[in-house]
């Protein structure tokens, strides 16, 4: 029985696949919408000091642009001081753009652990997401579990699921080895397509699909697996999400497992 069931989980895993996991997080642009950009902007505090720095660069992308910037960033936009920051940032101010962007993507949970995409919880994230996107990638290379944490935020938006995050989400957890949550999100990415359409890159799915395979293949190379990282795994062992919660097989396979 035992060798029948660790044969299951593992065989589940298996994919023709040959090519090599991406190693590159995954830079992607987020919708924006103005009534949710104007009521996140109410709950935004800048110290002054902050503030005047970010009105100044404001003044010098106004002379750049001519594109009303300085008075956006006056009236409170949100978009308006997340492009401010950006551009402090792309000219070398990296604090002050990370202390802009924390307070436009922390909502007050940072102390609690973002489970982020899960249908069953609803999007959970209140911030600003492409704020809390510059900040995983802000902390990737000096801290991976909190450029970890701010990618899961992004993952949790309220009706709007973020395919690049879910994919930089699954990369990061493979770096952090936990094959099984790695899984769960580039299938999460991989498969947006065919729930939520509307927050989908056919590209990307393809990518993501490629990149499921791939780890699918990696896992199966890794003869030291033990059963309960191959338990873990089995619930994200398929693309087409099988077996799914509550159905006889997963009953089976998970009943067994809390046997041994």
């Amino acid at each position: 029985l035992l060798r029948s069931l660790l044969a299951l989980a593992i065989g589940a895993l298996y994919t023709a696949a040959s090519q090599s996991l991406l190693l590159c997080l995954i830079i992607g642009s987020a919708s924006v919408f103005a009534d949710s950009a104007r009521n996140a902007a109410n709950g935004i505090h800048l110290d002054e000091d902050l503030y005047n720095r970010a009105l100044a660069h404001a003044g010098l992308l106004e002379q750049q642009t001519q594109n009303g910037i300085t008075e956006r960033l006056r009236k409170g936009e949100v978009e308006a001081l997340y492009s401010v920051a950006k551009s402090m940032n792309d000219s070398g101010d990296k604090i002050s753009s990370v202390m802009i962007w924390h307070a436009l993507a922390d909502d007050g949970s940072e102390g609690d652990d973002y489970e982020g995409y899960d249908e069953a919880e609803g999007y959970d994230y209140e911030g600003h997401v492409p704020s809390a996107m510059a900040l995983g990638f802000s902390y990737y290379e000096v801290d991976k579990p909190r450029s970890l944490h701010y990618f899961l935020m992004a993952t949790s938006k309220k009706g709007m699921p973020h395919q690049t995050a879910m994919f930089n989400t699954g990369r990061l957890y493979l770096e952090l080895e936990d094959p099984s949550s790695a899984l769960a999100y580039i299938r999460a990415c991989a498969t947006l397509d065919e729930e939520h359409p509307a927050h989908a890159r056919p590209q990307l799915s393809i990518t993501c699909r490629k990149a499921y395979d791939t780890l699918s293949s990696e896992l199966i190379g890794h003869s030291d697996m033990g059963l309960e990282e191959a338990v873990e795994c089995f619930p994200y062992a398929s693309i087409d999400d099988f077996p799914q919660s509550n159905t006889k097989e997963f009953q089976v396979f998970h009943g067994a497992m809390s046997h041994l």
